[in-house]
């Protein structure tokens, strides 16, 4: 394996050239920073989303909040035997749910991660792995100069951007 990285690497320099804008995700989950944790759960579930961007009313960027926040605030409760949920004060996900009105006690903007690390979209992709691998995390807001919203890059984005030479078919 040592050798592998002793080696001139290809994939450093694409790394280093490729730039956020040509990778990062134009259309984050955004959720406005007074929402409270009913609606957070509820786009988690509808858009399979791993982050949601939290925004003010113009757009900009005061946070982020992902399923790991909604945990530790208030865990779901595990679905026991045949009985059916039905009642519009649950949200089901999966094989637990909440109670609408327990998530309800919470506002987003007392939990979600206020100072998150951002890149901008011309920063390139080696700068975003590195910030990510620093900071431990799995995704970062990108912005502009106003903190407004322009896309996230998360390491699905890396990965499917690292795998495209992979799945291209051979001529």
């Amino acid at each position: 394996m040592q050798k592998i990285y002793e080696q001139d690497s290809h994939l450093k320099t694409l790394l280093e050239t490729a730039i956020i804008r040509d990778v990062m995700n134009l259309n984050p989950v955004k959720i406005h920073q007074d929402s409270d944790l009913v609606k957070a759960q509820e786009l988690f579930q509808t858009h399979k989303a791993s982050h949601l961007v939290v925004v003010n009313d113009t757009n900009q960027l005061v946070g982020l909040i992902s399923p790991k926040y909604l945990y530790k605030t208030h865990s779901p409760r595990k679905i026991l035997g045949e009985a059916q949920y039905t009642d519009p004060n649950y949200i089901i996900d999966g094989d637990s749910f909440y109670l609408k009105d327990s998530l309800d006690k919470y506002i987003l903007k007392s939990i979600m991660w206020d100072d998150p690390i951002t890149l901008g979209p011309d920063d390139t992709v080696a700068r975003a792995i590195l910030s990510m691998h620093r900071r431990k995390v799995s995704c970062i807001p990108i912005i502009n100069p106003d903190k407004q919203i322009l896309g996230m890059i998360t390491n699905q984005e890396i990965i499917n951007f690292i795998t495209r030479p992979l799945l291209e078919k051979k001529s």
